[in-house]
């Protein structure tokens, strides 16, 4: 049976009342719903557990969740209601801590979190960070809900040509084998260098999430040390810090580890000292923690993509790809069947569309690269400035720097679909209005406009990286192809 859990905020009864309602609606679908007022009905008493452990338990081990949409839960979910705060909502202030931690590590493209909208109801201001969440209506598309809730995973992906190749062709026809060995070199030379920019990417990937972690530390620094609750917070944000570190040492491969060797060190002194910063509640060496953090995440993540790139231009695929192509013109010639024949053709064709797919990512993924690089200088250097009473100079510098951010975002819009391209190009001329006005909105204009383009690098970093797993896939064939021809 298809399950899921509902997460909400308890805003008044009338809205219990038609969360209730959507969730038994669900059930007479088909649906296994977990749902609080469920659980409250048959356990009156309450979890014996509490209901921050039950609650927290539930995002974890549901497979699908279902976010109704309010300003509450929204005001929880960006921590602007304290979980500790009487009337806030306890159980949502939990669920939308860790559901936020979920979304970060998916990079916002979750194949788990959905948002639901309540018919009648106002949905509140959804952060922007859901602008890649999909957002269904209760009535409207009740049965869009039911068919992603009861959908299955998605089949494997199927073998490559070299599968076919090696499991099918090689034994059907001896001609094949002689021809196939042909391919060795340039397979030999292929195998490492795709091993290479899986890890690499897997890297790149680790320190997005590593990133995302650091930039939380900066909101709580504000508020130490004054209120003191904020350590809870960073206690748990330290053990997923801990929790990254040892999967970036853990699946960098050997070749990578050496290569990163002072990264790698610099990562570990900047962990330590925010380890021993938050165990020790120390508001001074977590200034300095923060700061060894973003010295080395400003320019860790650019150096590892350009080696991504430099590797993926140097991978050798297309040498491989015309051996292939050579190959299956010949085989009308031979004893293989007409449709292990057709099959192999198919997967060739699928390895040529797989390379044109990487080629433009990889070019569109070094383009946002660069133009997120240039935003991150304007972050450290000239946001904070903004708004100074004393002081034009950061709006001076962002006017210096303008005509090459405008120009690197057109060119970038060239590529994306047109509602991508007209909602950055509107965010773009919002920034470009103030700017040239020198409007006191510059700043939020400006951070307005990074998360736009942060979403879209997001978007297609996670593009690149579903590339790279069929990059894997054909990584495996390879070796089964050399095991099966040498």
């Amino acid at each position: 049976m298809a399950t899921a859990f509902i997460s909400y905020r308890w805003e008044d009864e009338r809205f219990l009342a038609l969360v209730r309602q959507f969730a038994e609606r669900l059930v007479e679908a088909g649906i296994g719903v977990t749902l609080d007022q469920f659980y409250w009905d048959q356990h009156p008493g309450g979890p014996d557990e509490g209901m921050d452990n039950w609650s927290s338990d539930q995002v974890k081990e549901a497979e699908r969740i279902l976010i109704v949409c309010s300003q509450g839960w929204f005001e929880a979910f960006e921590g602007d209601q304290p979980p500790d705060d009487p009337g806030a909502g306890l159980g949502a202030a939990y669920e939308a801590r860790l559901i936020r931690t979920q979304l970060n590590k998916a990079r916002w493209r979750s194949p788990k979190h959905r948002l639901v909208v309540l018919a009648g109801r106002d949905p509140g201001e959804i952060p922007l960070d859901f602008e890649h969440i999909w957002r269904f209506r209760s009535e409207e598309d009740f049965e869009q809900i039911v068919a992603w809730l009861k959908r299955e995973a998605s089949p494997e992906e199927p073998g490559t040509a070299f599968a076919v190749l090696t499991e099918e062709l090689i034994p059907q026809a001896p001609e094949v084998r002689t021809a196939a060995r042909a391919m060795i070199p340039f397979v030999k030379r292929l195998a490492p260098r795709i091993e290479f920019l899986v890890a690499y990417k897997q890297l790149h990937d680790d320190l997005q999430k590593l990133e995302d972690q650091h930039r939380q530390i900066a909101p709580h620094l504000k508020h130490l040390p004054e209120e003191s609750s904020r350590w809870e917070d960073l206690d748990l944000l330290e053990l997923e810090v801990d929790k990254l570190n040892e999967e970036l040492v853990e699946q960098a491969t050997e070749e990578i580890t050496t290569q990163e060797a002072r990264s790698f060190e610099k990562l570990e002194k900047a962990h330590e000292e925010l380890k021993q910063a938050v165990r020790g509640r120390d508001h001074a060496k977590l200034r300095g923690a923060n700061k060894l953090f973003g010295r080395l995440l400003g320019i860790w993540p650019s150096h590892v993509n350009t080696e991504l790139i430099s590797t993926a231009r140097n991978l050798g695929l297309p040498a491989v790809l015309d051996s292939l192509n050579t190959l299956a013109s010949q085989l009308d010639g031979t004893e293989v069947d007409a449709r292990a024949a057709a099959e192999f053709k198919e997967r060739v064709v699928s390895m040529i569309e797989l390379h044109e797919r990487l080629t433009d990512l990889i070019k569109r993924h070094d383009g946002w690269q660069e133009l997120d690089n240039d935003l991150r200088q304007v972050e450290r250097e000239v946001i904070p400035q903004l708004g100074r009473a004393d002081s034009d100079e950061g709006l001076d510098e962002l006017q210096a720097m303008w005509s090459g951010l405008k120009r690197a975002t057109l060119a970038l819009c060239a590529g994306e679909e047109p509602e991508q391209a007209a909602a950055l190009n509107t965010d773009l001329a919002k920034l470009e209005g103030a700017l040239e006005d020198r409007q006191s909105t510059t700043r939020r204009n400006f951070i307005a406009f990074r998360g736009r383009v942060t979403r879209r690098f997001n978007a297609v970093d996670h593009d690149l990286r579903e590339e790279c797993g069929k990059l894997q896939k054909l990584r495996e064939d390879l070796t089964d192809f050399l095991e099966g021809t040498l």
